[in-house]
Formats: structure tokens, sequence, C-alpha cells
């Protein structure tokens, strides 16, 4: 058990999100398969001992108004910063960070970040990374099917893992699946984080999708070589991380944003270099 978070359940032993008597709960095995990822129960949560340092940027936390789930504002009452909050069933996934602190290009910095899992107000058991420090989770992300996708990194998020629901007494944190459903089913696409703009981009090509005219027409436009070669690029960020983002559809019924970093794509930075997929959205 890492130092920090869980080290403090000694301290606390007894104690509830909501205080008084611990509620009896149906136990939930929660299992790891993934290296740097600990998944234990729980049945108390310690306050944040890292609440007073320093200012927390708003956006990078669920405000009050925010928040959905009493596990959510239980969470919050503890000194916790909430990143996200998931509902399925009775169960609520509330992702947490120990520490948030503002970065380049709109980033948020997460430290000692946990994903908690409760039922109600009890909590069942947390997640965390063996080393917060140089890899803290960051939020919970809601998928498709009986998945959530933990996202996780020290500079910018990228998926860590699937938290897999088997059922509600069973659950179990994989290796982030190879493809992801959208729109109930109706369309799949292959997982491409991380992969390099050019590579994703056949990726996208040989499964269908197809360039979408951009939104930026403007006629001072900036980028006009690149959209030679790329006309999905709609726009790029001129500072920091380098974020660009890329339109496609496919069959009139679907559209795609994939959104970059490492600035724009040219025909001089495609292969080593080239801008990655950080993120993507599908309409239906």
């Amino acid at each position: 058990m890492r130092k920090g978070v869980f080290i403090l359940m000694a301290s606390v032993a007894g104690m509830t999100l909501g205080g008084g008597s611990p509620a009896k709960a149906e136990p939930v095995a929660l299992v790891s398969q993934v290296a740097n990822l600990t998944a234990v129960t729980l049945e108390t949560l310690p306050e944040n001992k890292w609440r007073d340092q320093g200012a927390r940027p708003e956006h990078c936390f669920l405000a009050a108004e925010n928040r959905v789930t009493v596990a959510g504002n239980l969470v919050a009452a503890r000194g916790w910063s909430v990143t996200n909050e998931i509902s399925r069933g009775d169960l609520s996934f509330v992702s947490f960070a120990g520490e948030v602190e503002p970065g380049t290009s709109g980033m948020c910095i997460y430290s000692h970040g946990n994903v908690g899992v409760f039922r109600g107000e009890q909590p069942l058991g947390v997640i965390y990374t063996a080393d917060s420090a140089a890899s803290s989770l960051t939020y919970i992300e809601e998928l498709e099917g009986e998945r959530l996708r933990l996202w996780g990194g020290k500079y910018g998020s990228w998926p860590m893992a699937d938290l897999v629901i088997e059922s509600e007494a069973l659950m179990i944190v994989k290796p982030v699946a190879e493809r992801d459903s959208f729109c109930d089913g109706a369309t799949s696409l292959p997982t491409l984080h991380r992969l390099p703009f050019d590579v994703a981009r056949r990726v996208l090509m040989s499964e269908g999708w197809e360039p979408s005219e951009a939104s930026d027409q403007s006629g001072s436009d900036s980028y006009q070589d690149e959209r030679a070669a790329f006309p999905e690029l709609d726009s790029c960020s001129g500072t920091g991380v380098g974020y660009c983002a890329f339109g496609y559809s496919k069959d009139d019924s679907y559209s795609l944003w994939v959104t970059t970093v490492g600035g724009s794509p040219s025909s001089d930075n495609l292969g080593q270099g080239s801008p990655v997929v950080q993120s993507y959205e599908i309409g239906c």
C-alpha cells in the first residue's frame, strides 16, 4: 500500500464518509490486472491531507452545483477534488485527486489521484497508481457496455486501463480495450490514443471515415498548406502543447472529432515526431 492516501486509513478506522457507525454493504471483489494500478476494498475514506496546499483551478474539478451523486458530495466533503462521477444502478464511481495544479494549454496537473467505488454513501473499494508522483489517475470516463475508462498522467491525460463491471459484486481493472462501440453499438472505432496522426489517419480511412470540411474557413486561413494535404484539419492552437482538431464523417450518419498534441501535421513531421492522438469523440 503506497504512502499518502491510504496510509491514513489506520488513523480513521471506524469512520465512514457520513460519520457515525459504519454501514454494512454487500462486499465487492475489486481486482487489477494492470501492473501500475492497485485495486483494494475500502470501508472508510480519509481526509485529504493535501487539501490546503495551493489554489485549485476551477476548470479542473467538478463544482458543487455540477456534482450529482451522494458519493461525489461526500468525497468533496473530505477535501478531495472530484474530477468526475458516474452512476450505474445503485453504484457510483468517483474519480478524485489530492492536489490539482494549472498547467500549460489549460491542462490540469493531478497528484494523488484515485477512483472510488461506492454504493450510496458507503465506499466499497478504490483504485490508485503505484507511483502517484509519476503518473496519477486523473478522471473516469463512461463507455458503452459494462466498462469505464481510467485516465491518468502527469502532464496531460491518457487512457491507462478499463474498469470492467462483471457484476455488482465483481469488478476487474483490465488493459484498455482494442476497440470501443458508440451510438448504442451501431458503430465502433479502434482505440487511437497515442497513435501518430498519420497512422491514425490511415486506420480511419481503412474503416470508411472521410475528411470533413473544416469549419474555420476564414479568408486569413493560416493552414492552407496543411489543409491541401489534410482537408480534415479544422484548427490548431499556436501555443502550449499544440492541440489540433480534425473532423471526419462516415455513411452520412456519424461524425468524429480527433484531437492531437504536437502541433499541426505536415509532410515534414509525419512518422517520427508526428503529432499524436490525445482524444476523440463520435457524434451519432
